[in-house]
């Protein structure tokens, strides 16, 4: 038997594709799993102004009553920028403190902001990447003919090629954000140290937010669709097989073809409305007879995360509620994510330091909260949930401090992930975007001073 070689054709940037002699298949790259970036170009010019001014820090006298405040100070800024290819934009600034007693003051600011949709979304040709998803209404087909129990026990996950390109009519993303707090720092007694604790409360609305809509979308629309006798023009498939045919045969379902990709160019999307509260702690201990200590600890806590559902996904939503598909399709995009994928409801972390003469250990631990998969569902069709998890890393080092050759040398050692523990389970492995795979490991470093 002979087999022909493949065709390769070569694209800019030294990438290359594969089309597969025997069955005509084209592949996007010659590399498995892996799909090619076409070079981009494009240009633009742009001009940025700035102005701020600082009012002078008013304290008690010179007319001041010392009963209202210990120092006040605010700030007024502005920034505009005019792009060649979106237009002009011009945004201010408002900001202040108010120190009411001496270790005690209340800040507060608001803002707007601009920012330019890159060349890349704007001039990018045709950009392909291949992912996980499912089409319902293969599952939905399943249920109906008896061959799957339930939604969540019926198999239609596929691989989904989404297909994307620029957007030359795309809007700049524009921001309102304010944020207020208080920063207390009570004196100690004698030899007690510095404290420091701070809170701030904030909120940040976003608008024409440039990104792609999720593809996983696009085929629970074209499902919702195909039940009323129509389908997305966004999902592009083969023509129906007589395999295809016989699997939607007596569900009432009209057949569907394989599918071949999800067009989602770059949009702006619709606003997001995130806000939350931080608090940090800061304690400092100055050398005593057993060293220097420092603390430092930081807590992050989401309120909300909302993000407007686009119509396509509102219009989903309306077809489950009428009961036009399947209850069990896990609707992503709109509402509150908090606790979901990459939005965990708290993360916190804290360094601990300790120093005497020439040594020095130290100490950082991070938590992150769980959350869940929206589109992965357990045996009870609930969204998979991703544990949180605790890590910690440990250093010792030495400073040489004499006349000799090595004097400032600092040797350090130390490991990361301490207690060797792996990123909690995902449907896909571990979410990337949260948790770092390493395991423990040690390492060491050599720094010098000259």
């Amino acid at each position: 038997m002979t087999i022909a070689p493949p065709i390769r054709a070569a694209l800019p940037g030294s990438t290359h594709t594969y089309t597969d002699a025997v069955t005509g298949v084209f592949y996007g790259s010659d590399l498995g799993g892996a799909s090619p970036s076409p070079d981009v170009r494009g240009k633009r010019n742009r001009e940025v102004r700035l102005c701020r001014t600082r009012h002078p820090d008013l304290q008690p006298g010179n007319g001041n009553p010392r009963m209202l405040f210990r120092r006040l100070n605010f700030q007024v800024a502005g920034r505009y920028e005019d792009y060649s290819d979106v237009g002009s934009v011009a945004k201010p600034k408002i900001a202040g403190s108010w120190e009411m007693l001496e270790g005690m003051m209340l800040r507060g600011s608001w803002s707007q902001g601009f920012r330019a949709p890159n060349l890349e979304v704007i001039n990018t040709s045709t950009l392909d990447r291949v992912n996980g998803g499912f089409d319902y209404v293969l599952c939905d087909a399943d249920v109906r003919s008896g061959r799957a129990t339930n939604f969540s026990s019926a198999v239609c996950n596929v691989s989904v090629l989404r297909r994307s390109g620029g957007n030359p009519n795309l809007k700049p993303e524009e921001s309102t954000s304010w944020s207020f707090g208080a920063v207390l720092s009570p004196k100690l007694g004698d030899g007690l140290g510095k404290v420091t604790f701070t809170v701030d409360r904030w909120k940040i609305q976003q608008k024409n937010v440039v990104g792609l809509l999720d593809y996983q979308n696009a085929l629970n629309l074209d499902y919702l669709l195909r039940t009323q006798g129509s389908s997305n023009p966004n999902v592009i498939r083969r023509d129906p097989t007589a395999d295809d045919i016989a699997r939607v045969a007596g569900t009432g379902l009209a057949p569907v073809g394989e599918l071949l990709y999800v067009v989602a160019n770059f949009q702006n999307l619709l606003p997001v409305t995130v806000q939350g509260i931080d608090f940090n702690l800061d304690y400092f201990l100055p050398t005593t007879s057993v060293g220097t200590f420092s603390l430092n600890v930081n807590a992050s806590r989401l309120i909300s995360y909302y993000v407007d559902a686009p119509a396509g996904v509102q219009q989903v939503i309306a077809g489950q509620a009428a009961g036009e598909i399947n209850a069990g399709v896990p609707i992503q995009g709109g509402g509150d994510v908090i606790g979901r994928d990459g939005q965990p409801r708290w993360r916190l972390s804290a360094t601990f330091d300790w120093s005497l003469g020439p040594w020095k250990i130290g100490a950082f631990t991070q938590y992150i909260d769980s959350v869940y998969e929206n589109g992965v569902r357990d045996a009870s069709a609930n969204p998979w949930t991703v544990k949180g998890q605790t890590t910690v890393n440990l250093y010792g080092q030495y400073t040489f401090k004499n006349d000799g050759p090595l004097n400032g040398t600092t040797v350090q050692i130390g490991a990361r992930n301490i207690f060797d523990k792996d990123p909690p389970l995902a449907s896909g492995g571990y979410l990337s975007n949260l948790y770092q795979p390493q395991a423990r490991y040690w390492y060491t470093s050599l720094k010098k001073v000259f």
